[in-house]
């Protein structure tokens, strides 16, 4: 066809032929991790982590208790770039006589959700009302992992701040509490923002870090 049609109809009907095709590299950025076709990457321990917030880190250098507990979830498996991590966890770790008595203990993080509140907005998927989905702190890293991999959101939705979250539409919002997340009520999500806000004040300010040495003048 030389000529596009200028019918909203027709348009539709060619929106296939008018639409570029999807760009795989720039789709998993959005999902918070880099692009390899499924099936042939074969990770070592000088690798690099493809996904996750520990991406970019050589695979010897990722917390085993990080990487476990992904594996151990059935939701991780369906993750575009986990099948290579699970494959290196079976070849280098489950399969290391070394490793394999004593491996650290997992941890048992809880992923919050609060009730699904209406709220103005323009935003299509917020028209039924919307969520939070968190953590208490010190999983932040597991939460991406469950919101990136598990849900399907983009890491670029998170929204640090007071009560660091990603909000939830209500298909997400449902879908998070089938995968294990624990619905709460206002007093509880009150006590985990003060729980926060704890955590940022026993973080050491600018203030407290020791000043360097001042290095003598040197002429030119």
């Amino acid at each position: 066809m030389s000529v596009w049609s200028q019918t909203s109809a027709e348009a539709r009907r060619e929106r296939f032929w008018r639409t570029a095709p999807k760009n795989p590299a720039r789709e998993a950025a959005k999902r918070g991790h880099s692009y390899f076709r499924r099936g042939i990457r074969i990770l070592d321990p000088h690798a690099s982590m493809p996904c996750g917030e520990h991406q970019g880190k050589l695979m010897r250098a990722v917390p085993l208790d990080y990487l476990l507990w992904v594996d151990s979830q059935p939701w991780s498996q369906h993750w575009d770039p986990w099948p290579a991590v699970h494959d290196y966890l079976n070849r280098y770790v489950r399969s290391d006589p070394e490793t394999q008595n004593t491996l650290p203990a997992l941890p048992t993080p809880t992923f919050f959700v609060d009730h699904l509140r209406a709220w103005p907005t323009k935003i299509r998927c917020f028209k039924d009302g919307s969520s939070h989905l968190h953590c208490l702190p010190g999983h932040e890293d597991l939460l991406h992992a469950f919101a990136v991999g598990a849900l399907n959101l983009s890491r670029d939705w998170y929204q640090p701040g007071r009560l660091p979250h990603y909000d939830l539409a209500p298909k997400r919002h449902t879908h998070a509490l089938r995968l294990g997340a624990v619905l709460i009520e206002d007093n509880q999500l009150m006590q985990h923002q003060n729980t926060w806000l704890e955590f940022y004040r026993s973080k050491p300010q600018f203030a407290d870090l020791p000043t360097p040495p001042r290095l003598p003048a040197r002429r030119l």
